[in-house]
């Protein structure tokens, strides 16, 4: 299935206001807006991570096992995303950028496949609770 233009459109929006809520990113050149999306990344990966484990410390002892494992799973997945985030600001600091751009494409595929699988559960959970 292809995707929409005006849904594409929509996401580089969505993607333009995020990287321009920092005040530096008019003014950056590719180096620092790198250092600005890695950094709304790592943001948005912590937040989420600290959301799993607060639903899951609220889901303890009354939860099925299999919502709280697949919690667990989702969580683990995110931790790995913060560190390969983690990983490629280093690479930025090093300013060698080496394994960068694989870290990148790792990075996106990861986040994609967490989101969904954190997306899914979540959605599957409030279908149970309800």
């Amino acid at each position: 299935m292809a995707i929409s233009s005006s849904f594409r459109l929509s996401i580089f929006f969505i993607c333009c206001v995020a990287v321009y809520s920092d005040t530096r990113a008019p003014e950056a050149d590719r180096y620092l807006l790198s250092y600005i999306v890695f950094g709304l990344e790592y943001k948005n990966a912590t937040n989420t991570s600290d959301y799993i484990d607060v639903s899951l410390e609220s889901m303890e002892g009354h939860a099925k096992l299999e919502i709280i494992e697949a919690m667990q799973k989702c969580q683990r997945d995110y931790e790995e995303a913060i560190q390969a985030i983690s990983e490629a600001l280093n690479d930025l600091d090093s300013e060698t950028f080496e394994g960068l751009i694989n870290w990148l494409l790792l990075l996106r595929i990861r986040l994609a496949i967490v989101k969904s699988v954190s997306m899914e559960t979540l959605q599957y959970q409030r279908r149970i609770e309800t």
